[in-house]
């Protein structure tokens, strides 16, 4: 099915982005109606509740056709993690169905000017509002893929009298007052892919927009924070196929838990653990997201 939906409503719209740049808003729309925005994530919430196995493999498929709608593909479905893995049951209900289904698309705001891999050095900062009812977000994220075109930016941003583990996760709606973005960036390719920075002055959020990701992952990173992407613990496992990127991932997180003996660590740890045995064990399914009779690469 991704072949045939690639070849037949991607492929003639390639050339004409590519060379003049612009938005490929359709092509989403397609494939989020399609379930192809959403496999890795539950079905209760309207995801495919596929193994990331094949969410790659349809990536792949992508990416033969349409690289930079490929890029876009994983980028959102990167914005939906924090939630789907670590929001409340609230979050889940109230988020999940509009960005599993293809009616958000969302940006994933964590690199800066000055702040690429090393989370570390992140300056864009949440306060307290000052009524108490909800946060403050100042700072400038940048690189941004759907920078201006998405409906939501799943942001990260540090609390500052936390330190370290004070790095934690937000999401802004489009259209929030503060928000703003830069000029898209001169780019030698990937012109389907617009990036641009995107500003927040003054952001006001309300309570329910913080994801709990980086509170689960506090006493892993808090001690010593590595110079990594926050989002690893998806590249891990979506860079390399199968097990293989379960193994990584699982090995990463064992070596950290062990310096912190903590409820939140243990959880960390089963939930690698369950990962890295249904990848283990999963068949390959490489037919199920190609044409019929066409050979398996």
């Amino acid at each position: 099915m991704t072949r045939e939906v690639c070849r037949k409503e991607l492929a003639p719209r390639v050339d004409a982005f590519e060379r003049e740049g612009g938005f490929p808003e359709h092509a989403f729309r397609t494939l989020g109606a399609l379930g192809l925005l959403s496999l890795p994530y539950p079905e209760e919430f309207g995801g495919g509740g596929q193994p990331y196995e094949v969410y790659l493999q349809v990536v792949e498929e992508i990416a033969t056709v349409w690289m930079s709608v490929a890029v876009g593909v994983s980028v959102h479905a990167l914005t939906c993690y924090p939630v789907a893995e670590y929001g409340t049951d609230e979050q889940r209900h109230s988020f999940l169905p509009d960005m599993l289904s293809g009616d958000w698309l969302g940006g994933y705001c964590l690199s800066e000017p000055d702040s690429g891999s090393d989370v570390g050095s992140m300056a864009t900062e949440a306060a307290r509002a000052d009524d108490g009812g909800g946060w403050i977000l100042n700072g400038t994220k940048a690189w941004i893929s759907h920078a201006a075109h998405a409906n939501y930016y799943t942001t990260f941003a540090r609390i500052p009298d936390l330190g370290a583990k004070g790095i934690t996760c937000f999401l802004v709606p489009d259209g929030t007052p503060g928000l703003s973005f830069g000029k898209p960036e001169d780019k030698m390719g990937l012109h389907g892919d617009p990036v641009a920075q995107v500003v927040f002055d003054n952001v006001h959020l309300d309570p329910d927009r913080r994801a709990a990701l980086f509170d689960a992952l506090a006493e892993l990173r808090g001690r010593s924070l590595r110079p990594c992407k926050s989002h690893d613990i998806v590249a891990r496992r979506g860079k390399r196929h199968g097990d293989a990127g379960a193994e990584t991932f699982g090995r990463s997180g064992e070596k950290q838990c062990r310096s912190a003996d903590t409820a939140h660590c243990r959880q960390i740890q089963r939930r690698m653990l369950a990962r890295r045995t249904i990848c283990a064990t999963q068949p390959t399914v490489k037919a199920s997201v190609r044409t019929s009779g066409a050979p398996a690469r």
